[in-house]
């Protein structure tokens, strides 16, 4: 009964927008709690996968992972989208969708750009700290790595 949806006509290019950052938010548009929920949920769960297996150290992997999920859900709520009638207001929800779509995006880009980016500077601090037991052979630097 919650997957029903009673709202009434919806904003198609809305709830694409919405929903292609693919955490469920087209699916909430068009009243979908379930399906939002289930977005919402496999959503986290790639995301704790990906954390959990480095993805930064392997993003050929994830990326794809990530645009076949979004895109699902994209094609998904158009898909109930058209099937509310026409003459939805278009304006509001075309502009969230763009901003969160948007951020997302932003999001995904400065995460792949922190990805390849070189080491900051605490980590080049502790480099720059460690680097004489290293060079020296130091008994303590060789007894504290291994």
């Amino acid at each position: 009964m919650g997957d029903r949806n009673a709202r009434g006509a919806r904003s198609v290019a809305g709830a694409v927008l919405l929903a292609l950052p693919g955490v469920g938010l087209g699916y909430a548009y068009l009243g979908r709690r379930v399906r939002a929920a289930v977005q919402l949920a496999g959503a986290v769960g790639i995301g704790v996968l990906a954390a959990a297996t480095d993805a930064a150290g392997s993003p050929g992997l994830w990326w794809p992972v990530a645009g076949v999920w979004c895109a699902a859900g994209a094609v998904d709520t158009w898909r109930l989208a058209r099937r509310t009638g026409p003459g939805a207001p278009w304006r509001r929800p075309v502009a969230a969708g763009a901003l969160v779509t948007a951020a997302a995006v932003a999001g995904f880009l400065l995460y792949a750009d922190a990805a390849g980016a070189p080491t900051t500077t605490a980590s080049r601090r502790w480099a720059g700290a460690t680097a004489w037991p290293r060079r020296t052979g130091s008994p303590r630097w060789t007894a504290a790595t291994s």
